[in-house]
């Protein structure tokens, strides 16, 4: 009897290994499949996929870039995507049906965009809203990790997202959406009943003040003055004015950051949404806010739109007038190692110190602010002209 049960156990282990085995055979022709149908748009390369016993699939080491540029690459450390059990994993996979909870884990993503950084930062305008410098540009080079998860309720035909971003050493965003109605297959909602986001600030306000600061040669005070003020401008499109005590918030929040808690109860029937305009009332009408855990209310006041005039921008100095560049074949730019020359690529112009040059290659080190240095490689075939002074 002993050696009938050890054989029965021994043979169903076996059978658990062999029908891993093939279901990570099958995943992973599934996404080399994929990611071969995307290779026109983006290149894709892993190291490793695994797929456990628990129901959890692993894939580590994930390196993503625009075919033949360097204009953009990416990494991340490992993607886990959890089904909660290998059975779950089996049955949703062959039967076709989107299971009920789903966790994907993306730890570890880093970008590179160095290529990217003259022209972005070149945008950034502290005082506007809408033209904020990101985490990259005021010194968060960490790598960051995102977790997105549902959990669907076949009693309540609810569905639940998370998705949580989390940029090590700057913040923590928190995005929750509850839908309502949802078919079994998760294909379809017929409301969008709730959003919710958390917003906890680790060192982003302080980063922000120091690189703005030095940015626009203004104090903390004068920056949070200049930003409210360009804010009450965008509200004021919309004939809406922030109240005192959401200024009061605002104010206290970039001195001392903290938590920030949005919360909109929506209701919107997505069988008859409503239009575009109702939409953008019901943002601003049933928002709800909690700044370092207190609610502030009112949020906005009604005004009367009166157009604001442009903010006026600083005049450049007047200096000399410098000697006229001339245009250098590639081929002389050995001539220029560690001297300053101009790349001219489609309308851009970018001005840098010679650093290094191969046969279809130059490397260009650019200086921001006096203080901000960044190396950038240009290919022969993208430069239009190459400029030095004579």
């Amino acid at each position: 009897m002993g050696k009938k049960l050890f054989k029965l156990i021994l043979l169903l282990a076996l059978v658990a290994v062999a029908g891993r085995w093939l279901l990570q055979w099958e995943i992973r022709n599934s996404v080399d499949a994929s990611i071969a149908d995307m290779r026109d748009t983006v290149s894709i390369r892993y190291d490793r996929l695994d797929v456990g016993f628990d129901g959890k699939v692993t894939v580590k080491r994930v390196q993503l870039s625009l075919p033949d540029s360097d204009a953009f690459s990416a990494s991340i450390q490992r993607i886990d995507v959890d089904m909660q059990s290998l059975p779950e994993l089996v049955q949703r996979r062959f039967g076709g049906s989107a299971p009920e909870a789903l966790s994907v884990k993306v730890t570890g993503i880093n970008a590179n965009l160095e290529n990217f950084a003259e022209s972005i930062e070149s945008s950034v305008d502290c005082l506007d809203p809408l033209k904020q410098p990101s985490p990259w540009m005021l010194g968060f080079q960490a790598d960051s990790d995102l977790n997105f998860s549902y959990l669907y309720n076949a009693a309540t035909r609810d569905l639940t997202l998370d998705v949580d971003m989390i940029a090590r050493g700057a913040y923590e965003l928190k995005t929750q959406v509850r839908f309502g109605g949802v078919a079994p297959n998760l294909k379809a909602a017929s409301s969008l009943d709730l959003v919710r986001v958390n917003f906890d600030d680790i060192r982003m306000m302080q980063a922000w003040t120091s690189y703005c600061s030095a940015r626009h040669e203004k104090s903390a005070e004068q920056l949070v003055t200049g930003y409210m003020a360009n804010l009450e401008a965008l509200l004021n499109k919309q004939s809406l004015g922030l109240s005192e005590a959401s200024q009061a918030a605002l104010k206290s929040y970039m001195q001392e950051p903290g938590r920030i808690v949005l919360r909109w109860v929506l209701n919107i029937d997505l069988q008859e949404p409503p239009s575009a305009d109702a939409i953008s009332d019901m943002l601003f009408n049933r928002l709800e806010v909690e700044v370092a855990g207190a609610p502030v209310s009112p949020i906005f006041t009604s005004v009367e739109y009166k157009p604001v005039a442009p903010r006026p921008q600083l005049q450049p100095k007047i200096v000399a007038k410098a000697p006229a560049l001339v245009e250098i074949d590639f081929e002389q730019l050995q001539d220029y190692v560690d001297k300053e020359v101009q790349l001219v690529t489609g309308d851009k112009i970018t001005t840098g110190v010679v650093r290094k040059v191969g046969g279809a290659e130059i490397e260009l080190e650019v200086i921001k602010d006096g203080a901000n240095h960044f190396s950038i490689t240009f290919y022969r075939s993208r430069i239009d002209q190459i400029l030095v002074k004579p």
